[in-house]
């Protein structure tokens, strides 16, 4: 999460599969990292609850993968999650126009 509301930064993050993922949440409102298919029937891969200004959480590592996510409490907020294997190299995308690139461990 990040202060560009309403999207996530970065809205893809790129991270090997044994890695776990830590969520920050510096804006003023509470956020979640949802997992589409925690919707309806699906397997929930993870869900963070409501996240609070200032708050951390860390999404245990998942298996390899592309996990879409949304935040519960504003919906219009969309990023996804690609778990690769670690033996894989993971490549600096280009940056965008939010000073972000286009793989990280860590969102914001």
């Amino acid at each position: 999460m990040d202060y560009w509301a309403p999207y996530y930064n970065p809205a893809l993050a790129i991270v090997p599969d044994g890695v776990s993922i830590h969520v920050v949440n510096p804006t003023s409102s509470p956020h979640s990292l949802t997992h589409d298919g925690c919707r309806g029937a699906g397997t929930c891969a993870f869900d963070t609850g409501a996240i609070q200004p200032g708050q951390e959480f860390t999404i245990p590592s998942l298996p390899a993968g592309r996990y879409s996510y949304y935040c519960v409490l504003h919906p219009i907020m969309k990023g996804e999650i690609v778990v690769i294997p670690d033996h894989a190299v993971i490549h600096q995308g280009p940056t965008h126009d939010h000073g972000t690139t286009t793989h990280a461990k860590e969102i914001q």
